[in-house]
């Protein structure tokens, strides 16, 4: 009778585990990443200078520069070195920041950087619809930090919503024809939201209220702040 040949294991053939993970759930990643609510205040900028470049018309090269490394540092690079140092720390468990527990330090950190980041571009003199969208970020950010305490509202979605209440003035302000911007604007709010929904890091109501944090940040402050 032949014995069985032991095989080493480094010589058996691996087969591949079929991954769980499709298309879908890749596209949904990738949305969450390249739309974080991180980059959203420099694509909202570029929006603007694209749509109604009148309003920066005035700045040169240097001072143009400036604003974008204001935006850069203060609004990408400080909240993401905060996330990294809680990390580090063992404040969070991960830099998605899954709990709202993980998310208060955030949340405080952000909204200082949002309120210097308004302070400084004021001072810049850019304009006054700038300053006034700048104040609105901050104030969705100091909502989503109380609204934090109760449910994990999704930061994605305020940022989302950010975007669309500034594309609709930018829209309605802008001497081009900006309405195929703003529906892109929207069919993007729209499928950022069902990207987090798809990964189930949110819920419903995490998405929906967000949107109407950050749009209504946005008219509070330009409606009724700083006239």
């Amino acid at each position: 009778m032949t014995e069985p040949i032991d095989i080493p294991e480094a010589e058996k053939e691996v087969k591949p585990v079929p991954s769980r993970k499709g298309v879908l759930h890749t596209l949904a990643v990738v949305i969450s990443y390249v739309f974080h609510p991180l980059f959203m205040t420099l694509y909202i900028f570029f929006f603007i200078d694209k749509g109604y470049p009148f309003l920066f018309a005035h700045l040169g090269r240097v001072a143009y520069m400036q604003v974008v490394v204001v935006l850069v540092t203060n609004t990408v690079i400080y909240p993401l070195v905060t996330i990294l140092l809680m990390k580090q720390l063992g404040f969070a468990n991960s830099l998605q920041l899954r709990t709202q527990r993980e998310r208060i330090i955030p949340y405080i950190a952000m909204s200082v950087f949002y309120f210097w980041t308004f302070m400084v571009i004021r001072n810049l003199a850019i304009g006054e619809l700038f300053n006034k969208i700048m104040l609105g970020g901050a104030i969705s950010i100091f909502m989503a930090f109380f609204l934090n305490n109760f449910y994990k509202i999704s930061i994605h979605s305020v940022a989302a919503g950010n975007f669309v209440a500034v594309a609709l003035v930018v829209t309605l302000l802008s001497n081009y024809n900006m309405e195929w911007a703003f529906a892109s604007v929207m069919l993007l709010a729209g499928l950022i939201g069902s990207a987090r929904l798809y990964l189930k890091a949110h819920r419903s109501r995490d998405i929906y209220s967000g949107y109407m944090i950050g749009v209504l940040s946005q008219m509070i402050a330009y409606r009724y702040l700083l006239n």
